[in-house]
């Protein structure tokens, strides 16, 4: 089983961030990482991990007396852990916290670096700039991380393919050993939504020559492009996300948190109050997935990877069309998509759904 723990924590909410987190004080932090252990020692019982991996929100905001009472409970699992990851922004990276995090098995650190150009950082509201983000690199590989990824963003304002491009072979060249490289969305609610007139985003056009450097300068840097928005050393998959994508079991815990438990997926609500003062272990939404459910899902994540899909879930004669228009291959009884298709991949999805 895969472990993912949910810590909603930030010093400030990026502008384009929609996910569930937030400023908050250290009692209700203390408390939610109590709750966080409550429910660890219920749904784990008898379990043995393959993977964890804490996310966020910005995890490394969580003070280090937190991070000692959450990796101490941990630290008996990680006997079987094959991967240990956990989410840092470079503002909130300290020697302490590095420290605390090899100690507690942690291998593996996904760095938000998300651009190094500080124009760009400056216009979505991070907190750190190019040169901390670089910084902190080296200092987790001082620490004896040697399993690093980094995100990066494009389409970001004020973007250029000049810097993308720039952010992208910096990055390769600071020796990380996995990228993750997503295409913004403005998500309604969010600050960037709110104040996108104010800001200057590259056209499609722009955004096309954007994912075409990224395509080239991570295969010249011998990095595999394993799935949609990811590319890592050859043995540098990241095991945790690989099982989400073959629809192995996880249990998610932390407000908003998701799990699969067999063919059931399984959430917690939203609100941080709620969460913290619930009186029982139990999810508050369960679905039970149907076959069509099942099939849907196995469609989707397979072809976003490059494994593809079993011939035997979709219709073969448009697979084929697909191979004819040059989106993608047939692999033994596999339909896989290359790097064109993967830019289509939603149509082809729904296509073949």
């Amino acid at each position: 089983m895969m472990l993912y723990i949910h810590l909603p924590f930030c010093k400030q909410k990026c502008r384009y961030c929609a996910f569930c987190s937030g400023v908050h004080s250290y009692e209700t932090m203390r408390r939610y990482v109590d709750r966080l252990i409550a429910l660890i020692g219920h749904h784990l019982q008898d379990k043995t991990l393959r993977t964890i991996y804490i996310g966020g929100g910005t995890p490394g905001v969580l003070p280090l007396d937190l991070w000692e009472k959450l990796l101490g409970v941990l630290l008996p699992y990680t006997d079987t852990v094959e991967e240990f990851t956990v989410e840092l922004n470079p503002e909130s990276t300290t020697s302490q916290l590095l420290r605390q995090l090899k100690a507690g098995g942690v291998n593996r650190l996904s760095f938000g670096v998300q651009s190094l150009s500080d124009r760009e950082l400056s216009a979505v509201g991070r907190l750190h700039t190019a040169d901390k983000a670089l910084s902190a690199l080296k200092l987790a590989k001082v620490h004896g991380f040697d399993n690093i990824s980094a995100d990066l963003i494009y389409a970001l304002p004020e973007q250029t393919p000049k810097s993308f491009s720039n952010s992208v072979s910096t990055l390769l060249d600071a020796g990380i050993t996995h990228l993750s490289c997503y295409n913004l969305q403005l998500e309604e609610g969010t600050e960037l939504f709110e104040r996108q007139d104010e800001f200057s985003f590259p056209d499609e056009e722009q955004q096309m020559e954007m994912y075409d450097t990224l395509l080239r300068l991570t295969k010249q840097a011998g990095f595999v492009h394993y799935e949609i928005s990811n590319f890592c050393r050859p043995d540098k998959r990241a095991l945790h996300n690989s099982g989400y994508w073959t629809r192995e079991d996880y249990l998610g815990l932390g407000i908003s948190a998701h799990s699969k438990l067999g063919e059931k997926r399984c959430s917690f609500a939203e609100d941080i109050s709620e969460f913290i003062d619930k009186k029982d272990f139990s999810f508050d939404e369960v679905e039970q997935l149907s076959e069509s459910d099942i099939r849907e899902e196995q469609i989707m994540l397979g072809l976003r990877t490059d494994s593809g899909v079993p011939l035997g879930l979709v219709d073969k004669s448009k697979a084929e069309h697909f191979v004819s228009m040059g989106l993608g291959t047939i692999q033994g009884d596999r339909f896989v998509l290359n790097d064109r298709g993967f830019m289509l991949s939603n149509t082809i999805i729904a296509e073949l759904i």
